[in-house]
């Protein structure tokens, strides 16, 4: 939908500035309540969120 975006990729001055509205697609956690683990970000399988975060920080260095 238009006007909900979740982050932001821009150049500034001679950088780079990426700015995130979430940050646990780019961590690696575990919850727990009582019996119940949850795994949340990287450590969740079936996302493509390592990669998202190889994409960010090779645009963040210029690579791409």
């Amino acid at each position: 939908m238009p006007g909900l975006a979740q982050g932001i990729a821009l150049e500034f001055g001679q950088g780079r500035v990426v700015v995130l509205g979430e940050t646990a697609m780019i961590t690696a956690q575990r919850v727990r309540a009582g019996e119940l683990e949850m795994l949340i970000g990287m450590s969740r399988g079936g996302n493509d969120n390592k990669q998202f975060v190889l994409n960010v920080l090779h645009w963040l260095s210029k690579l791409i």
